[in-house]
């Protein structure tokens, strides 16, 4: 999770991911104000980087600079690691996608620098908020999902923790969990709670349409005005697509939202076609 400007910046997940390093080095303090990752490899890093750049396709650069920080000492954190830089730099610039700029070694550490954003959409997902920002969100990362789908990668972590706000845009991030929608890389799902069915049983099948599920369960969670918890009941009830009335939201948003988190993902929509929906005239006007 991105913390305040002028901070290092920490990811949700730091508690699995290991010790927390927020020294920097002289070249981290030259580009004060941008966002730094800092991994420690294993033994055969320098290959685990070339073999996953071919593997995710061709860097594609631009942007403006930013940053972003970890250490990291597991191999299993550090493919993860490996994963989200190679996803990014493959994915080149998009505005709804935090953009990645630069990544070295050094000290035998991988630093990482990233776009610096201003928070979280977490910190939302405790406040209720209009039906128009709602649809701005969903319009935005339903933007960046149709990106990342196109160049072939499939998120697979979509949830508020990943999505952050710069200047009042949405953007995604964290590419931890970013496979090929190919099935040529592992499949590493992320948060369960956001997970349809079919990923937790290994159908892999359709991966693009898991991130558009999670988008759904994002979407659901801010309305609701509450962070999703660890209930069974109500995993169960969502992963079934059987969604409560939302008061105070139009029935075209919550149909939406049933097709998006439909329990069969050749039903859930694509990417274009909820940026296409004609609910979102209303924010374009």
């Amino acid at each position: 999770m991105f913390e305040k400007k002028g901070r290092t910046l920490l990811a949700k997940r730091k508690k699995s991911l290991g010790a927390i390093d927020t020294r920097r080095t002289k070249k981290s303090r030259e580009m004060e104000g941008h966002s730094l990752l800092r991994f420690g490899p294993p033994s055969n890093a320098a290959e685990s980087s070339s073999e996953l750049r071919n593997e995710l396709g061709p860097v594609d650069g631009d942007g403006d600079c930013g940053e972003k920080g970890f250490i990291l000492s597991q191999d299993f954190f550090w493919r993860k690691a490996m994963m989200e830089v190679q996803a990014l730099a493959a994915l080149g610039f998009h505005e709804n996608v935090v953009g990645y700029y630069n990544s070295w070694f050094e000290n035998e550490q991988l630093y990482i620098q990233l776009e610096l954003c201003d928070h979280s959409l977490s910190k939302k997902s405790s406040l209720k908020i209009s039906e128009r920002e709602i649809l701005v969100i969903m319009h935005q990362i339903a933007k960046a999902l149709h990106f990342v789908h196109e160049k072939g990668i499939a998120h697979l972590d979509v949830k508020p923790d990943n999505i952050y706000i710069k200047n009042g845009v949405c953007k995604l991030g964290d590419f931890g969990c970013a496979t090929r929608l190919d099935k040529s890389l592992p499949v590493e799902e992320g948060d369960a709670r956001y997970m349809p069915q079919e990923i937790l049983n290994e159908n892999y099948e359709q991966l693009d349409k898991v991130d558009i599920f999670s988008l759904g369960v994002t979407v659901y969670e801010l309305i609701r005005g509450s962070p999703l918890m660890e209930s069974r009941n109500q995993s169960l009830n969502i992963k079934e697509g059987k969604l409560p009335l939302l008061p105070g939201h139009s029935l075209q948003l919550q149909q939406l939202l049933r097709t998006m988190m439909d329990r069969d993902p050749t039903l859930r929509p694509s990417a274009r076609e909820v940026m296409e929906h004609p609910m979102f005239d209303r924010i374009q006007r």
